[in-house]
């Protein structure tokens, strides 16, 4: 049960941080 959270939280740490990196790269693309 543990080990599932975890990769729960990993994973939407990760997403997380390619939805942060992807808003920068196209906000300045735009710029």
């Amino acid at each position: 049960m543990l080990k599932v959270v975890l990769m729960l939280y990993y994973f939407d740490d990760l997403v997380l941080n390619c939805i942060d990196f992807s808003l920068r790269f196209f906000s300045k693309r735009n710029l």
